[in-house]
């Protein structure tokens, strides 16, 4: 099993980790190595939250060696010990010819980072992050689930629109009240004891599926759910990695399912919030 690369996008690796790292919920991923992508899972077993994410292999490295007997590498990694490496390389300087590989070091499977600094001092810096390989590699809670056709599908607004919303409800409430449906409209809803806030989108528009054109608007098909504000919040932070696209799946009694896309899915990532009970929701 070998692994040797050169980041060729460092801005956009720090960028892309960063939009689905969170110190409160989301410290271990799983990275799945091939040739084509890097994928990224993560799972919280306490908020049943899931996220899944992948990049083209040549938008963030370049002159890639993988060796495997089954045409990928996998392994679990702190994702903030990632994130702080590669940030360190950015902000000291030693971003040329950032070298990754996977190497053994005490007998213990590590990331080894290698970075230069050009200039008048040259210099250079290793560092190592460890890494467990991957035994469970059937986890269920790694894989990411085959979802029904949702009844309400809408292009969401931009990250900018819905942070200034989201922003104001925390304050108010845990949960907020998603409320969608096929003719383009879109509310989120939060309420205490003293205070009720909604805000309303319109006109929406209705994204294909698997690049199938758009079917007739039934705009008598909707959909009403109660999600975790502190999830959406989550989601917000896609924003780092600027993706072109916002969509969001809702499907009662599963997951709203938000999808962030950019530059035709050569870089995404899934995100499966869990849904309230019925019994849970909210008459906002």
């Amino acid at each position: 099993m070998k692994f040797k690369t050169i980041v060729a996008d460092l801005d956009l690796l720090i960028n892309f980790i960063t939009s689905f790292k969170s110190d409160k919920i989301i410290k271990l991923v799983r990275v799945t190595l091939t040739n084509q992508k890097i994928s990224f899972s993560s799972y919280c077993g306490n908020s049943n939250l899931k996220i899944f994410a992948g990049v083209k292999l040549g938008m963030v490295f370049k002159k890639t060696t993988l060796e495997s007997q089954t045409g990928e590498i996998v392994f679990d990694v702190n994702l903030g010990n990632l994130l702080q490496s590669l940030k360190s390389f950015k902000d000291g300087g030693y971003d040329d010819e950032i070298m990754i590989k996977l190497s053994r070091r005490n007998n213990e499977s590590v990331l080894s980072i290698h970075g230069n600094k050009k200039g008048v001092n040259s210099s250079s810096i290793e560092q190592y992050v460890p890494v467990e390989m991957s035994k469970k590699l059937n986890d269920n809670s790694y894989i990411e689930p085959s979802i029904p056709d949702p009844p309400v599908y809408l292009v969401l607004p931009s990250t900018k629109d819905l942070e200034s919303i989201v922003k104001t409800m925390t304050n108010v409430s845990k949960e907020v009240q998603l409320d969608a449906n096929m003719a383009g409209e879109m509310s989120f809803s939060v309420k205490n004891e003293l205070y009720q806030i909604t805000s309303k989108f319109e006109n929406l528009g209705i994204p294909s599926i698997e690049g199938r054109s758009p079917p007739t608007k039934d705009i008598n098909v909707k959909q009403s759910t109660v999600i975790d504000i502190q999830h959406l919040r989550i989601f917000l932070k896609c924003k780092y990695f600027m993706p072109t696209s916002l969509i969001c799946c809702m499907i009662e009694n599963f997951n709203v399912v938000l999808h962030a896309l950019r530059d035709e899915m050569e870089a995404y990532i899934t995100y499966y919030l869990p849904v309230k009970e019925n019994e849970d929701k909210k008459n906002i």
